[in-house]
This record gives structure tokens, sequence and C-alpha cells, in this order.
């Protein structure tokens, strides 16, 4: 993929590759254990603490899929449509890594790039 190899300098002077996984860092090829998804907290957290939000694995949400949203409206759920899935994945470009980032995905999807958030509290 195109920019696989660049790892983006972010505003604080740290770099992508030290908050997530993404095509330029996940090494190894299909069924090398080096390639694919991770344990959780091998990389730095976010500035909330947070661990993986972008790269790794894409988020499945719970939200309705809509081509054209045009407002920014509460999770609206509608079963017999897409969901949205969220942030990029372990094999995508950095310029593709983002938390604003959404894609439809039908709700057979499998594949082990597609999972959800689970969050402990101290």
């Amino acid at each position: 993929l195109e920019g696989c190899q660049r790892d983006w300098t972010l505003e604080d002077g740290s770099h992508l590759s030290d908050y997530a996984w993404f095509c330029g860092n996940n090494i190894g090829n299909f069924g090398d254990p080096l390639y694919g998804t991770k344990p959780v907290a091998l990389k730095q957290p976010n500035g909330f603490g947070l661990f993986d939000m972008v790269g790794g694995i894409w988020e499945m949400t719970t939200d309705t899929y809509q081509e054209n949203r045009t407002q920014n409206l509460d999770p609206y759920y509608a079963p017999e449509n897409n969901i949205v899935r969220k942030g990029g994945m372990w094999g995508d470009p950095p310029s593709d890594l983002r938390a604003s980032r959404r894609e439809s995905a039908g709700l057979n999807y499998k594949n082990g790039d597609l999972g959800f958030r689970l969050v402990r509290t101290k």
C-alpha cells in the first residue's frame, strides 16, 4: 500500500509508530505470528490513557451506517442495515488511521480486523 513506509510525526514530536500498528510496522506475512493483530498495550497510551485506539483492529459499533451523514447525531441503530466500523486497522497506511474514520460493515462481516473495545475502570 502507498504510504506504508512513512512514519508520521505527531504534534508533540512523537511518532505514530509509538502509538499504533499500521502496514509499515506490522512486519511479517500472512500466517506469520508477527503479522496481524497484537496483544494490547505494546504501544504507548493516548492522552486519555487508552491503548490501541487507532490501528490494531477496526472498532465495531452499533451505530447504523449512513452514507451522507450531515449532522452530528447520537448513535442510531437499525438492525436491518450495515453497522459503522471506526478507526482503521493494522494493515492500513498511516493516513487512514484516525478515530474519526468511519466505514460501513455488513452485519455478517467476519475477519481478523474487526472487534470491539473493552474498558476496565479502577
